[in-house]
């Protein structure tokens, strides 16, 4: 079973006043552990359950508890009980604040990468100075990432959609190694003088327009207050300015450039 911290003195006798000792789950009075709602069970649990209704918190947790069968493990992490009225009315806003979170909105190609021109093939893709360590101080601040980037690459036929999702695929393996994770990528395929024709078109998705970004925020709880935005053109920075986001043109050390934004922040 996992435990939590009972820290809002939660009074409801089937999460309350629970303990381990020597790995082994026990009632103990004013104990400040409850039921975390999380089990792992070996299949004999099934042999212990009557065949009518019946409660594990009220009917089986208590017998097994007592004959010493049950384990339990702490986790500090976030706990929500829904199991009352009271609680449940409250779900929404605990988690709100809980999932909102600041975000660093990003083009790539000319800051995650070095933009050589309709970067495609995994061979062109080479990491900025300082990305790597900076994405990973992103993740270790709890900032969403977002990749928006335009690609007009695809209307101009240099490459297509498939070319993207497999780049970003191997981006993905390789990055996820470092336990580094993108929240979100969107990208803009088209453009008003595209060759191919479903691409050919003016687009709010493309920046300077910020559709891309009001996308993320209909997706994603975030901390506008804290966000930030780095691109390496004007479009770029009418983005960001469209979108209420604090911009920053792209500077040499990626890793330095995220530092000096969050110190400000």
């Amino acid at each position: 079973m996992a435990l939590a911290p009972n820290k809002e003195n939660i009074n409801n006798y089937k999460l309350n006043n629970l303990a381990i000792k020597n790995n082994v789950l026990c009632y103990k009075k004013f104990s400040k552990l409850m039921n975390g709602g999380v089990y792992f069970f070996k299949k004999r649990i099934l042999n212990l359950i009557p065949k009518k209704p019946c409660s594990l918190e009220e009917d089986i947790f208590p017998n097994i508890i007592k004959k010493k069968m049950l384990t339990g493990k702490i986790y500090k992490n976030f706990f929500l009980d829904i199991g009352t009225p009271k609680y449940f009315n409250i779900s929404a806003k605990k988690l709100t604040n809980y999932f909102s979170r600041p975000a660093a909105f990003l083009d790539r190609d000319g800051v995650i990468n070095h933009d050589s021109g309709y970067v495609f093939k995994k061979k062109d893709f080479k990491f900025r100075k300082g990305v790597i360590k900076g994405l990973k101080y992103l993740i270790q601040k709890k900032y969403y990432i977002f990749i928006v980037t335009n690609q007009a690459g695809i209307a101009k036929g240099i490459y297509n959609e498939n070319d993207f999702n497999k780049l970003h695929l191997y981006l993905k393996n390789y990055l996820s190694n470092n336990d580094i994770y993108f929240n979100d990528v969107q990208y803009c395929p088209y453009h008003p003088k595209g060759k191919i024709k479903i691409f050919r078109k003016k687009s709010f998705l493309r920046k300077p327009g910020n559709q891309m970004v009001i996308n993320i925020f209909k997706k994603w709880i975030i901390n506008k207050r804290k966000s930030f935005m780095i691109g390496d053109k004007v479009s770029d920075k009418n983005c960001a300015k469209k979108s209420d986001l604090f911009f920053s043109f792209s500077e040499g050390d990626f890793y330095k450039q995220i530092k000096n934004i969050l110190k400000k922040n």
